[in-house]
């Protein structure tokens, strides 16, 4: 391990912190080559995961901003490449704004990328940005999306549906 000497102040922290790590390894690579001690140290490195690390509410809060700014990042990239704009009704407000498939093939198209989970994850955002020379998606905000799904394909906007409630 690390000698008193070490932290005397003689060195800054990343040396000492560098120092730490590689006594670290040495010592867990010389241990964890028996399976048992290994499982043992698995077991409690997730129940410390679990009940420190995961629950701790300054790293979720940290891990909250840090996943927002990703998603707003990957947004950006697919409103680059296909406008910021409602291509129905003009819309200009990125919080209204959203992608459709054009083929209205939303689930297979993301199952056919890997993604399995519902939502609109960073990387989905960023594979879309990929593809646009095939033009499968469009930019439209929800009342028109919604309208669309809705109406048959065709957006309220543009024919004026008449509901008899």
């Amino acid at each position: 391990m690390v000698n008193k000497r070490d932290c005397q102040g003689d060195q800054n922290d990343s040396e000492l912190r560098k120092r730490r790590q590689t006594v670290n390894k040495r010592y867990y690579s010389k241990r964890m080559k028996n399976p048992i001690q290994r499982a043992k140290w698995n077991k409690y490195y997730l129940n410390y995961y679990h009940t420190k690390i995961k629950t701790d509410p300054y790293r979720m809060a940290k891990r909250s901003v840090q996943k927002k700014k990703y998603l707003e990042k990957a947004w950006e990239k697919v409103f680059e490449v296909y406008g910021r704009i409602c291509a129905c009704c003009g819309e200009s407000n990125p919080g209204f704004l959203t992608i459709h498939h054009i083929l209205n093939n939303g689930p297979i198209d993301r199952t056919s990328m890997g993604i399995t989970n519902n939502g609109t994850p960073p990387n989905y955002l960023k594979k879309i940005a990929l593809q646009h020379n095939n033009r499968k998606y469009e930019v439209l905000c929800w009342n028109c999306h919604f309208g669309m799904h809705h109406n048959d394909g065709v957006c309220p906007h543009k024919a004026q549906i008449s509901r008899t409630y």
